[in-house]
């Protein structure tokens, strides 16, 4: 699988979004000027007739390869409730629950 990936600056931070060969899958990430030790992951999409195929991991995989590079310490995110398949993944891939409310679980990855 490949990818293709475009980066943006803007004055507020950098935005990356991944997308795979086949545009079956993307993931965006940011790094904010005001927080650069932190990336947030902004949105993970894989076709439904395209999952169960590793594609959510490799995107999650790129995303953590991105952190690692530009020296970042943490990767945040949300989740939108109930639990779900997404909810899962990042579990398995070493997210922790860190927090959550009524709408959102908060998950963070210490790279």
């Amino acid at each position: 699988m490949e990818f293709v990936i475009h980066k943006n600056k803007a004055i507020w931070g950098t935005v990356w979004r991944i997308i795979t060969d086949d545009g079956m899958g993307h993931i965006e990430a940011q790094i904010e000027t005001d927080d650069p030790n932190a990336m947030f992951v902004c949105g993970l999409s894989v076709y439904p007739a395209a999952r169960r195929r590793g594609l959510a991991t490799m995107l999650l995989h790129e995303v953590e390869s991105l952190a690692i590079d530009n020296e970042v310490n943490e990767i945040r995110l949300s989740v939108e409730k109930p639990k779900t398949w997404v909810y899962d993944l990042y579990i398995r891939r070493g997210y922790e629950l860190v927090d959550e409310n009524d709408e959102y679980y908060y998950l963070v990855k210490y790279v």
